[in-house]
């Protein structure tokens, strides 16, 4: 991945981050002596990177009585901080296979990214992955680069919504949140090649049992939506009818 200019406070941040994007946890150590860092500069990047809600860290013991040992990892709005950074860095699609298998347990589409990859359709991934970061961009715009160190994450995406918002990634990369809007409205609207896109990774979801099951429970969603809307919608008319009824007071 290609870094564009930053300022030296972002670095000292970006650089624990940049290493925790590729690995699924490491300690501050680890962290200074793979990136050539300062150690006292990663303690106090990681700190406030934990302070501001983009990385947790658990306490493993390395001995019966030994030490407790930091281990540092990024949550989802870590990486989708990391991931969004679209003006500051130029991802490949083998930095994207990397950070995958190091978040497999972060996102579905993660854990399912050697068997796109097996299928023949790592590049169309690729390309799901790219368009829902876009939106996910666009959508949270508080995710503000240039002012990270006055921000906090926890203040604006609260830890219990957070696998909701895992999910709805999910959705978002596999395609799913178009089957709310009628198949060839769809068509017309992305056009040959992104329809293309969405058959290969729709196959791939097909022949899968959990990526099916996910398929399927996102549509049980829309049609209960769609039922208590349809519902709503009538006992409103039945009621404006028998408000009309009624006599004047």
């Amino acid at each position: 991945m290609h870094n564009k200019t930053t300022s030296k406070k972002m670095e000292s941040l970006l650089s624990p981050l940049s290493y925790l994007a590729t690995h699924k946890e490491a300690s501050v150590e680890e962290i200074a002596t793979q990136t050539k860092k300062n150690y006292s500069t990663v303690l106090r990047a990681t700190s406030e990177l934990c302070q501001k809600g983009l990385v947790d860290f658990r306490l493993e013991r390395t001995a019966p009585r030994g030490k407790e040992l930091r281990l540092y990892r990024l949550n989802f709005y870590g990486l989708m901080f990391y991931m969004t950074r679209s003006s500051e860095i130029e991802y490949s699609l083998a930095d994207f296979r990397e950070i995958a298998k190091a978040h497999e347990d972060l996102l579905v589409v993660f854990q399912k990214w050697d068997k796109f990859a097996k299928a023949g359709f790592e590049q169309q991934l690729f390309s799901r992955v790219k368009s829902a970061l876009n939106v996910e961009s666009q959508y949270n715009n508080r995710y503000d680069f240039v002012t990270i160190t006055s921000f906090d994450v926890t203040n604006l995406f609260p830890k219990k919504d957070e696998a909701l918002r895992r999910s709805s990634f999910d959705y978002l990369v596999l395609g799913f949140f178009y089957m709310e809007q009628p198949v060839e409205h769809v068509k017309e609207s992305i056009g040959e090649k992104q329809w293309k896109t969405l058959q290969d990774i729709w196959s791939v979801v097909e022949g899968d049992y959990e990526l099916r099951k996910k398929r399927d429970a996102f549509l049980d969603f829309l049609e209960l939506e769609r039922r208590e809307g349809l519902k709503a919608i009538d006992e409103w008319r039945k009621y404006l009818k028998q408000e009309q009824k009624a006599p004047n007071n």
